[in-house]
């Protein structure tokens, strides 16, 4: 009888033994495929975020070109632009001093008209 438990004893350590090295290699092999599916996850990552970063790249060297077109544009016709300005400036400049010599005139009609009514 004592034998016998000994044996199953054996048995089972021995079987045990195996089951746990049959164990870790489902472990290894887990890991292994943990990790493949980690470093696929992280290179899809890395593709889009240089993909968004090309994209933001593209946009600001787009709006850099329009931009540095439309400052050519305005060179070219910068000339023409500027006389324009200046006639319209020298203008509206006319029409405020209009304006101002008007109220100046009014303001001293007004203090005359008050200093009549004082005398």
């Amino acid at each position: 009888m004592k034998r016998r438990t000994q044996r199953k004893s054996r048995a089972r350590r021995e079987c045990g033994e195996e089951e746990e090295k049959r164990r870790e290699e489902h472990r290894g092999r887990a890991e292994h495929e943990e990790n493949a599916v980690r470093k696929k996850r992280k290179e899809e990552k890395n593709t889009e975020e240089e993909q968004s970063t090309k994209r933001m790249r593209r946009g600001r060297r787009e709006k850099k070109r329009r931009t540095q077109r439309k400052s050519r544009a305005r060179r070219k016709c910068g000339e023409e632009e500027e006389k324009r300005r200046e006639e319209h400036r020298g203008r509206a400049e006319h029409e405020e001093n209009a304006v101002r010599k008007k109220r100046k005139e009014e303001k001293n009609t007004e203090e005359e008209q008050n200093t009549r009514k004082m005398q």
